[in-house]
């Protein structure tokens, strides 16, 4: 059972980390806008879009709280930006920095909606 979510949540996540990517992308490196702009208003628009479907095809929990989940992922990616800010010493590039801190979180964010927020 724990691996049908893991690879449910793994589809959904990966699907939210091309658009983030290609959109990063679009935004940071083509179109050069601030990149903490870019940073954050694509990753709660990507936060909100995973919730909605992590709730409905991965947990299936209707009792889950979308604060508490905010509140997670509002650590999770203080954290994450600094490391993407971090990185920008040696990678320029938006979009590479996010995909090497994506696979970090990936597994950090499926244990916590699994254990604590979509029992």
């Amino acid at each position: 059972m724990i691996r049908n979510k893991f690879f449910i949540h793994l589809i959904i996540s990966i699907s939210v980390f091309f658009i983030r990517t290609v959109l990063t992308y679009v935004f940071g490196d083509i179109l050069k806008l601030n990149e903490t702009i870019v940073f954050f208003s694509l990753y709660f628009s990507m936060v909100s879009t995973s919730y909605i479907l992590n709730n409905k095809f991965t947990f299936k929990d209707l009792s889950s709280s979308y604060v508490a989940f905010i509140s997670l992922n509002i650590l999770i990616s203080t954290a994450e930006f600094f490391l993407f800010q971090f990185l920008y010493e040696f990678i320029n590039f938006q979009f590479l920095r996010i995909v090497i801190i994506a696979p970090i979180t990936l597994i950090v964010r499926f244990n916590i909606n699994k254990n604590y927020l979509f029992k």
